[in-house]
């Protein structure tokens, strides 16, 4: 191994900060002080740098953190979960449980103890049948985690603000992307025209809100005299 290769190597493992110094000379063949003076060179806390960079973008591509790789999972898995229901539906046991064809009905036993005609203690095993929910509800977790990946899947919450000291129940939706600031605000302001509207309901119902005229009316004020005219008569 070159010096450079050693240099470089023990960069990678002051990165995964794993290992003393003195273990790290010992890994790569120099001495611990060797190490220890690398450890405050510029040149070396780059390369310690770029390693540390490498390792986080493969741990955020590889594996969980890759979403195809995730998608893949999720579809072996849901595989598995039909092959094992597919898998009961085929079994000639079962052939005479009613739905067994679906492969959705599983079977558990109880020990049942009954006393015989002498008087001893009797267990018996007996069946018990049910709907295979957990295969149910793990066919749909599966869908909605891979929806959700996906973007395919949106998520409803309930928060809990306040405004004007009043509590108030709502549902994000498109809204999920207002903090409680950003709601509250908009809350507010559709209050504000909430009673603005009422009042103008209100005005109108009373009359007591400015009324325009009605559309016969005579412009002229009452107590303005109007002189009569004569109008011609045809001959």
């Amino acid at each position: 191994m070159t010096p450079a290769e050693q240099k470089q190597k023990a960069a990678a493992l002051v990165a995964r900060n794993k290992l003393t110094s003195e273990q790290i000379a010992t890994e790569i063949g120099v001495c611990r002080r060797t190490v220890t003076t690398w450890r405050a060179d510029k040149d070396f806390q780059k390369l310690v740098r770029e390693a540390k960079d490498a390792w986080r973008i493969k741990a955020r591509t590889g594996g969980p953190s890759d979403q195809d790789r995730r998608l893949g999972d999720y579809k072996a898995l849901r595989h598995r979960v039909w092959k094992a229901i597919l898998a009961r539906a085929a079994d000639e046991g079962m052939a005479d449980i009613p739905g067994h064809d679906t492969g959705m009905v599983t079977v558990k036993y109880k020990m049942e103890a009954t006393v015989d005609a002498d008087g001893n203690r009797v267990s018996t095993r007996v069946p018990e049948y049910e709907i295979d929910t957990g295969a149910v509800a793990s066919l749909l977790s599966i869908g909605r985690q891979a929806a959700e990946d996906t973007g395919q899947w949106k998520t409803k919450k309930e928060v809990a603000v306040t405004v004007d000291e009043r509590p108030l129940q709502i549902t994000i939706d498109k809204y999920a992307a207002l903090d409680n600031d950003e709601l509250r605000t908009l809350i507010a302001l559709t209050r504000k025209l909430e009673a603005a509207g009422a009042r103008r309901v209100g005005d109108a119902a009373t009359g007591d809100g400015p009324q325009a005229d009605p559309p016969d009316a005579d412009p002229v004020s009452a107590d303005r005299q109007v002189s009569p005219r004569t109008v011609p008569q045809a001959p």
